[in-house]
């Protein structure tokens, strides 16, 4: 990885503290990501009786809503 490379060619502890930064600001984004999606989910799943047939199915419209962008995210800005 980047961090164990600064280890071989010579780098300082102020290179690998702002690539641990980086990379936490990537992993706090994704988690951010990640819990919208929960919670839209969560909001759908409850909503959907999981009885009869998909038409209608508030999940399945809110997948189809956002086909064109391939993410639910923006689903969860729409919720928020």
């Amino acid at each position: 990885t980047a961090l164990l490379d600064l280890q071989d060619n010579g780098g300082t502890k102020s290179a690998v503290k702002t690539l641990t930064n980086r990379k936490l600001e990537q992993i706090n984004a994704k988690i951010t990501d990640l819990e919208s999606m929960r919670d839209v989910l969560q909001s759908l799943n409850k909503r959907c009786s999981g009885r009869g047939n998909v038409a209608g199915c508030p999940i399945i419209e809110a997948l189809a809503d956002n086909d064109d962008s391939q993410s639910i995210t923006k689903t969860a800005s729409k919720a928020s």
